[in-house]
């Protein structure tokens, strides 16, 4: 009879404790969760201020932690070999800790995590869009095996000048660390121009901190605005999402906070426009462009 009661007890006792769970998971999704009433008030404001949105708002969001990071060491030998093709008849310079490699008119600039290629050769003429550029980049990247473990198209191809410029990021654990990229240059003669910057994820820090929302970071982009230009010019928001950001400016260097990052046009008088970045700190809803 005892045990009988005692077993009562301990399920009386784990269904109240699933209930007190469940009641916190719900007030924590209702915490972080962006209402349509929220979502539908940031919207008209931006409207009335000549921006619009045209992507999906970030809803949810969830405390998140920091991520630690360590400067990758480039190996030169690697690099020549990937790009030039070969490591024999190149000619090297050093100064200080940036080292440049030349191989007839190739050009390879390594300095600590970042790695630069230029290319001036002009062979085969071979006329490019979007998608031939873009697997002329994925046929470079697959060559390199793990070295792009992990990264993936990060926005649209777009043109520069003559050239198409596609970018891509390094995910870790489904967030972008967006200071590790590939950056391809291609124009009608191939790749024009690659940049690599590349940093070791250590891990997270203990604890996750909560985020600003979404409608309070595009009211601080709102105010951003209103302080650069005062004729209000036509903006429109392309892309929004959450990023790891390694900021040059913070003291604390090697730690990637989660940011919040902006893309949009913005139109001039004539019609013409410009895209533009712009990251606010999830933390602090502190902003910079980029």
């Amino acid at each position: 009879m005892e045990w009988s009661k005692a077993k009562d007890i301990v399920i009386v006792f784990l269904v109240l404790l699933n209930i007190m769970l469940g009641v916190i998971l719900l007030i924590g999704s209702g915490r972080y969760t962006l209402s349509a009433e929220q979502e539908r008030n940031i919207v008209e404001i931006l409207e009335t201020n000549n921006i619009s949105i045209n992507t999906q708002i970030i809803r949810r969001f969830n405390p998140m932690r920091m991520l630690e990071l360590s400067p990758g060491v480039i190996d030169d030998y690697k690099m020549k070999e990937v790009f030039f093709g070969t490591t024999d008849n190149i000619i090297t310079d050093e100064w200080g800790n940036i080292r440049t490699h030349d191989h007839g008119n190739d050009r390879l600039i390594v300095f600590q995590n970042m790695v630069i290629f230029e290319s001036g050769n002009f062979n085969e003429f071979r006329e490019i869009d979007f998608a031939s550029a873009r697997q002329i980049s994925d046929d470079f990247l697959a060559s390199l095996g793990d070295m792009a473990r992990g990264f993936t198209l990060d926005i649209d191809p777009y043109f520069n000048g003559n050239e198409i410029i596609i970018e891509y990021r390094q995910q870790f654990e489904g967030t972008i660390i967006y200071n590790n990229y590939f950056l391809f240059a291609i124009d009608n003669y191939g790749i024009r121009r690659v940049e690599h910057s590349h940093n070791m994820p250590i891990g997270f820090s203990a604890s996750a901190n909560e985020l600003f929302s979404t409608d309070e970071v595009l009211f601080s982009f709102l105010q951003a605005m209103r302080v650069e230009s005062l004729d209000r010019p036509r903006r429109i928001i392309e892309k929004m999402d959450i990023v790891y950001f390694m900021d040059p400016d913070d003291l604390e260097l090697g730690i990637a906070y989660p940011y919040f990052r902006i893309y949009y046009r913005e139109y001039t008088s004539d019609g013409t426009y410009v895209t533009r970045l712009r990251m606010v700190n999830a933390y602090l809803n502190t902003w910079r462009r980029l």
